[in-house]
């Protein structure tokens, strides 16, 4: 090998190794240096609530919302569950499909569903926006309305056509159009 090869190739190295130190200098150490793809920031960005229900008085349809609260800015979901007493999960649904997105965790103050239920008459910041949900404990039965209050058209998931463990991805013909819901066990 002659000595021009040999200065070349060496040349070549040296430039190669103060590329890699170059991306050391600027990637922080456990980074990757790639860009996040643009599901992951948008799940990190996603808000996330829970609130927590009574079950409704006999004789009435609505359940009272006993206590409500966010995840804040740069907050996991598990810090959010850290703040707040631990309740019984009832159902939980999300604005993206494949249970992504934004979500709201509803829970029982009172319990798990048994045959009267709980109540929401008021999607609130989720009205027209749930597109996939799943149930949990007893809750196997999702009444969907398009209208609060349970009114209008409705749309009602239970066993044995619908699988509550699965949950539900697509909820045609009600996909962003639920405005209040209502949960029981059957």
């Amino acid at each position: 090998m002659s000595v021009r090869t040999t200065l070349r190739k060496n040349k070549n190295l040296l430039s190669a190794g103060l590329a890699s130190l170059a991306v050391l200098a600027v990637v922080p150490p456990g980074a990757s240096g790639a860009a996040p793809a643009p599901q992951a920031e948008a799940h990190n960005r996603a808000r996330h609530c829970i609130t927590v229900l009574e079950k409704p008085a006999p004789g009435e349809r609505t359940s009272r919302v006993a206590e409500r609260k966010c995840t804040r800015e740069g907050e996991s979901l598990a810090q959010l569950r850290g703040r707040m007493a631990p309740r019984e999960l009832l159902v939980k649904y999300w604005d993206g499909t494949y249970f992504d997105g934004d979500s709201d965790e509803i829970r029982g103050r009172d319990g798990g569903c048994d045959a009267g239920g709980y109540g929401v008459p008021d999607m609130g910041a989720f009205k027209n926006r749930v597109s996939s949900f799943r149930t949990f404990g007893t809750c196997n039965s999702v009444q969907l309305f398009d209208n609060p209050s349970y009114d209008g058209a409705q749309k009602t998931f239970e066993p044995p056509q619908w699988n509550p463990v699965q949950g539900t991805n697509g909820l045609h013909p009600f996909d962003n159009r639920a405005d209040s819901l209502w949960l029981r066990a059957v």
